[in-house]
């Protein structure tokens, strides 16, 4: 399993505080300890992403991105500056409303780190400066074999206004349209690969989430697309803009002027894959825990693949019902194990104080992280735990254990495991802020979790 990073890259020195113990580690900054830039010229920020046993490293950068602009293209793109939040959980997100004339803002992008520790940018798509306006890249997983997984947007295309009435005032400006807002990608040896799902209606939407030495991906595939979503498109982008909107915009999702339509939304299951000869084979539906109540339910259904072993003990989350009453209103997220053609809860159905929970990483001797979001005096936040799964069957009692982190009892920080390495060293974020309110953002730090040893350390 490789280790994911934070946007930091390997990290700073440890001040004990709140009782945490005073171990001691260092943060190494790109730029200050390599003397390089550690995001891509251009870009507006830079994170770290993933690295393998064998040391090689992938990063992220966000932001305004050109590659040597000349200052008419550069005044071109000035509108572009947005910066995207680096989030595994990005891999679920369907995409929001477009401005759909506006130039596409630039978003995320992908590097890796050449012999002298300079960032390299990875080029996912192969368009030119006059047509790539926005890219959506992101490395999830990286194996041994170099193999690099992640997802993808297609580039934006310049579509012409169908509408070219005298009425209509900006019939000359182009639309902005995707073939697809996210597919599974990998690279493989510096040859990119995108895969659409077998339903790919709109583009679809699919993701490879990790992948281990053996070559086998898990991640998610669309298998449908939720009816109220469909009943939008038919009615809007078939219907009244058939003649003003073009296709892929409507249903991509956009806003202009006072039309919009929200970008189709898909049913998603996790899937598997065995990546052999230049592609993945053997697509397997590892299946979801709960269905649609009735015809009249349009609400979301899903099942993600977020990690796995060697031995291919996949782990991640699926909706379910909670103690099985199927009722919309019963319907939760649940970390999950899926092992043997088998779904396995690690939810305690039965604690009315834990809402949803997710399962994250699983070391070779399946060793789990994830998390549970639970109610702490009429607030939710979000507790990492951690659980061993050998042995584990749909029939075993499931106890998930919550490591304590600044005092000897459980707080209710919020805090975020992102993984766990050989060492049962879990690394992830936490809050730090004891102000108990919805509206206010508390702070959060790094932590590094021995579990061996049952410490918790402040970094």
């Amino acid at each position: 399993m490789n280790k994911k990073l934070q946007p930091t890259l390997i990290a700073l020195s440890l001040i004990a505080t709140f009782g945490a113990s005073a171990t001691v580690y260092k943060i190494e900054n790109i730029d200050s300890n390599f003397f390089v830039n550690g995001t891509i010229d251009g870009s507006r920020s830079g994170f770290g992403t993933v690295l393998n046993k064998s040391g090689n490293q992938l990063g992220g950068a966000s932001g305004r991105f050109a590659i040597k602009l000349t200052p008419e293209q550069e005044q071109a793109i000035t509108n572009s500056r947005v910066d995207v939040v680096f989030a595994k959980q990005k891999t679920e997100a369907t995409v929001t409303n477009r401005a759909a004339k506006a130039i596409p803002a630039a978003s995320n992008f992908i590097f890796n780190f050449d012999q002298n520790v300079k960032p390299t940018f990875i080029k996912v798509l192969n368009e030119t400066i006059t047509d790539l306006v926005s890219v959506q890249t992101y490395a999830f997983g990286l194996n041994e074999n170099s193999l690099i997984v992640g997802t993808t947007s297609s580039a934006a295309e310049k579509l012409s206004d169908p509408d070219q009435s005298d009425g209509n005032t900006t019939k000359s400006d182009p639309y902005y349209g995707y073939d697809f807002a996210q597919l599974a990608m990998l690279i493989d040896n510096g040859e990119v690969k995108v895969f659409a799902p077998e339903f790919s209606t709109y583009g679809g939407q699919s993701g490879f989430t990790a992948t281990n030495d053996g070559n086998l991906l898990v991640g998610y595939a669309s298998v449908g697309i939720i009816p109220a979503s469909q009943t939008l498109i038919t009615d809007r982008c078939f219907g009244t803009y058939k003649d003003k909107v073009p296709l892929k915009v409507c249903t991509g999702g956009f806003s202009h002027s006072s039309m919009s339509n929200p970008a189709a939304a898909f049913y998603l299951h996790a899937f598997s894959w065995q990546y052999s000869d230049g592609q993945p084979t053997n697509p397997t539906d590892l299946g979801i825990l709960a269905s649609k109540v009735n015809d009249d339910d349009n609400t979301m259904y899903s099942s993600i693949a977020l990690g796995l072993n060697a031995s291919g003990v996949i782990v991640g989350r699926s909706t379910a019902f909670r103690n099985n009453e199927k009722e919309t209103i019963k319907k939760f997220n649940v970390a999950v194990i899926f092992k043997d053609g088998e779904i396995i809860d690690l939810m305690d159905h039965n604690n009315k104080d834990w809402y949803h929970s997710t399962a994250v990483d699983i070391r070779d001797d399946n060793l789990v992280i994830g998390t549970v979001q639970k109610n702490f005096s009429g607030y939710r936040r979000t507790k990492f735990f951690v659980y061993d799964a050998t042995g584990v069957t749909t029939e075993t009692k499931v106890e998930l254990e919550f490591p304590t982190d600044f005092k000897s009892s459980e707080t209710d920080f919020s805090s975020q495991a992102k993984a766990i390495n050989s060492a049962h060293m879990v690394v992830g974020n936490i809050e730090i802020d004891a102000v108990k309110s919805e509206n206010v953002t508390r702070r959060t730090h790094g932590f590094v979790y021995d579990h061996a040893n049952t410490k918790f350390s402040d970094i």
